[in-house]
């Protein structure tokens, strides 16, 4: 084929290229240049001999290659915009890497490539791909207005500010710019020019609610409040469902105080959004704050109705309900509120102290250990710790606790007095008689631990101390009831019983409804001889407490007295079923037994 014939081939595929490459079949295009170019290279070897025919065609050449290089900078641009609109910024950065390599002067691809790296926070890097675009056309606004944004991402406030002023030389009128110019001031602290650039916002556009939120964060940032609502109110007259607004409007009212425009502001959030969470929880707070724990509850509830494991409005709901007093409800919030947050402090302090009000001691117990894993130095932990175990006749943990206790405050008469009464349970009489001493010297006017002390001295069998330790109990507190029982008790042991009476009397006048100075009561007048009287009493004491071993003991006593030896039996029986243990009804029943059997030898044939 002659040269001629070759050239004009290679004319007609680069020109059937050029078509496709309008009409947008850019793959096509690359192959008709790609053939257009083996032909003009076959051309040349056919004309080695003519250097300006060879030139022509190296032209051709060339420009043909910067053609297919262009149109596949093109191609891997468009695939780079796709990949970024899908978040494939890896893909994204590879595909526009690619076409800056077939074409290095693509200032769309720089750009491109600068916009991928800022949106995964390599700042600097975007920074240095819109410098390149800048080198290649420096009067494009986009490229001026993202290298801004890019120096203002980077904490660089003073080049973005100079960067929106490039783009503005450009287009002085973009609200864009000089919006983002504001902000870059107020960053900075030169209020007067932020203000200066807002003001010239919405100059250009008064309805840029974008820009009066931004001005009205500007006098919030530097607290003159009251013109910061006067902004937001001006925003709502031009975009009155605007929820950003009406939230922001809402937490300033908040603010300064105005709580019923705070409130009608955080309705107005909610009737625009109804699932806004942080509306809903503020609005619970407040209604908190106010004492009004109905609609702090039913706004937290509603924050639960979207976000059932938020943990702050639990909570909340928690705190709420243990303020109305409403008890159970607040123990099933505060358990969700552990479950959320397994370190919350204040939620095992309120369950534990809370189970144990209820009986449910191994539950308080697990919530006391488990507040203290938490706060070993907690004090009050310890000490109802302490009250936890003894009430569950754990003795050796609970003077381990109390222990504790001590520790931290060996001044703690409380403590010293409740591990007293450990002691005393468990039969260490001399740990117990120190430990109520020692209560006692620190508070003299403790009159539970002179009690108890009375207690101390009637096992150690020192009834006049005993009989003093009570009286000074009851000269601190004289209708302390049970000082008035044990003294009853401690007259009888001495068999006075005149003042036996006279103290159960006084018992029975402050609590009715007790049951042992009833039995005390009884028990003298059995002794005194007063049998009906003492039957009398001794069954009210049954009445109030029929699981009472010592009061069927004593009513026994009274119908034996009245030669009833069958029915004294029976009572004693029935002192022994409740507790097998007791000596002195085994004894009774033994010489009950005896004189029935003494009787029938007694009888003739």
């Amino acid at each position: 084929m002659s040269v001629e014939k070759l050239l004009k081939t290679a004319t007609e595929a680069a020109n059937e290229g050029l078509n496709n490459e309008k009409s947008g079949k850019l793959q096509i295009a690359i192959k008709n240049y790609s053939n257009a170019i083996e032909i003009l290279n076959t051309a040349k070897k056919l004309n080695e001999d003519n250097p300006d025919l060879l030139q022509k065609i190296e032209t051709k050449i060339n420009d043909y290659t910067n053609r297919s290089k262009f149109i596949k900078s093109k191609i891997n641009l468009e695939f780079g915009i796709e990949f970024f609109k899908k978040k494939d910024f890896n893909k994204a950065l590879e595909a526009f890497n690619q076409a800056i390599e077939h074409n290095p002067k693509s200032m769309e691809a720089w750009n491109n490539l600068g916009t991928t790296y800022r949106e995964i926070g390599d700042f600097e890097s975007a920074i240095q791909s819109y410098n390149k675009a800048l080198e290649i056309d420096s009067k494009y606004f986009k490229i001026w207005s993202n290298l801004g944004f890019s120096y203002f991402k980077k904490g660089e406030f003073q080049k973005a500010i100079e960067s929106y002023y490039k783009a503005l030389e450009i287009d002085s009128k973009n609200v864009e710019a000089w919006n983002n110019i504001g902000s870059a001031y107020k960053e900075v602290g030169d209020v007067e020019k932020a203000i200066m650039a807002y003001n010239r916002v919405l100059e250009l556009n008064p309805k840029n609610i974008k820009t009066w939120i931004n001005l009205a964060s500007l006098y919030v940032k530097n607290n003159v409040l009251k013109k910061a609502i006067e902004i937001y109110n001006k925003a709502i007259t031009i975009e009155p469902t605007n929820l950003e607004v009406w939230h922001h409007l809402a937490s300033m009212y908040d603010k300064v105080g105005d709580v019923k425009k705070a409130i009608e502001a955080y309705m107005k959030t909610l009737e625009i959004e109804p699932k806004f969470i942080d509306a809903w929880k503020r609005l619970g707070e407040i209604y908190s704050e106010a004492g009004d724990l109905d609609k702090a509850i039913a706004a937290f509830n509603r924050v639960l109705s979207i976000n059932p494991n938020n943990f702050d409005s639990w909570n909340y709901v928690a705190y709420a309900y243990k303020e109305k007093g409403e008890t159970n409800k607040a123990i099933e919030a505060y358990n969700k509120v552990v479950e959320l947050k397994p370190d919350s402090i204040e939620a095992y302090e309120f369950l534990a102290k809370e189970y144990e009000k209820k009986g449910e001691i191994d539950t308080a117990i697990t919530n006391y250990e488990k507040l203290i894993e938490l706060k070993p130095d907690s004090f009050e932990a310890w000490n109802y710790l302490g009250s936890a175990y003894a009430e569950k006749v754990n003795y050796e943990k609970a003077i381990e606790a109390y222990k504790k206790v001590l520790e931290m405050d060996p001044n703690y008469f409380e403590a010293w007095n409740k591990i007293g009464n450990v002691f005393y349970k468990i039969k260490e009489i001399s740990d117990a008689l120190e430990a109520y001493e020692k209560a006692i010297s620190l508070k003299p006017d403790f009159f539970e631990a002179w009690n108890n002390l009375g207690n101390v001295y009637k096992e150690q069998g020192a009834i006049d101390k005993s009989i003093e330790a009570y009286n000074k109990a009851l000269e601190l507190k004289p209708e302390y009831f049970d000082a008035w029982c044990n003294l009853g008790a401690i007259y009888n042991q001495k068999r006075e019983y005149d003042k036996a009476i006279e103290a159960c009397v006084k018992a029975t006048n402050i609590d009715k409804s007790k049951a042992k100075p009833w039995n005390y009561l009884g028990f003298a007048y059995l002794k005194k001889g007063e049998l009906d009287k003492a039957k009398e009493l001794i069954k009210r004491s049954i009445e109030l407490n029929g699981y009472d071993p010592p009061a069927w003991y004593n009513l026994a006593l009274v119908l034996l007295a009245q030669n009833r030896m069958d029915n004294s039996l029976e009572l004693i029986d029935r002192a022994l079923e409740i507790d097998s243990n007791f000596e002195d009804a085994i004894k009774l029943r033994e010489l009950i037994l005896q004189k029935k059997k003494g009787n029938k030898e007694e009888k003739p044939d």
